[in-house]
């Protein structure tokens, strides 16, 4: 076998251990988040209401690049929305970060009751102090025609680490305006996008692959030589 054959059998056999591995995988780290089933949806958006909506909740990692929560659009226009993190309860603390804009298109999520997720986006990561506290705010950057809605969707008090904010009318029974109610919680959530990681199996197969291709190379030189 000629040199060249020797170093195309070493990199298809290379080429074996590395099927799969895509260094640009994203994956999502979701660090908090209330999946219950929907109890109530609150309007958020031109028409006034009680926008806008959020939820606290307290971080476990040191940062935040999207966040989620559940939407409806019952109108016949779209919509532009983002998300705002203050720090601490409520909206009375620091801003600390401003998502990327999302466009909720007419009629989305009214498939049922409870919406469907909206995915904010934050251009670069936040920080974040793990077990300190945080509010997630759905902000209305433009609502569509006078008196439209986004729902904002929230179960009863099943996400233990925070509560549902609303900074609107304090008529209703989510308390104060701006302040958190204990007795709900957006369907929400929150975390990191990472790359994703070879998994430990992939990378053995690799190794073994360099040496068994190598190991070949070297061998048939050997005998050439003799």
């Amino acid at each position: 076998m000629t040199r060249l054959g020797r170093w195309r059998l070493a990199a298809f056999v290379l080429g074996l251990g590395a099927v799969g591995m895509d260094p640009a995988d994203a994956a999502f780290i979701v660090d908090q988040s209330n999946n219950a089933a929907a109890t109530i949806g609150l309007g958020n958006g031109s028409g006034g209401g009680f926008s806008p909506l959020g939820q606290s909740f307290t971080a476990g990692l040191g940062g935040i690049d999207f966040a989620t929560f559940n939407l409806a659009n019952q109108t016949a226009s779209s919509a532009t929305y983002n998300a705002l993190i203050y720090q601490g309860f409520g909206v009375s603390g620091t801003l600390l970060g401003t998502s990327q804009t999302t466009s909720v298109a007419a009629g989305f999520g009214v498939g049922g009751f409870g919406g469907a997720p909206v995915e904010f986006d934050f251009a670069s990561r936040v920080a974040l102090t793990v077990a300190s506290t945080y509010t997630l705010i759905v902000n209305p950057v433009n609502a569509g025609s006078a008196g439209s809605f986004i729902f904002v969707y929230y179960s009863g008090d099943s996400y233990s680490r925070g509560a549902a904010v609303q900074t609107g009318s304090s008529s209703t029974n989510f308390g104060n305006s701006g302040q958190p109610s204990s007795a709900f919680d957006a369907i929400f959530s929150e975390g990191l996008t990472t790359t994703a990681v070879p998994e430990p199996s992939s990378l053995t197969l690799c190794g073994l692959a360099a040496v068994v291709g190598l190991g070949y190379a070297g061998s048939r030189r050997r005998v050439l030589s003799a």
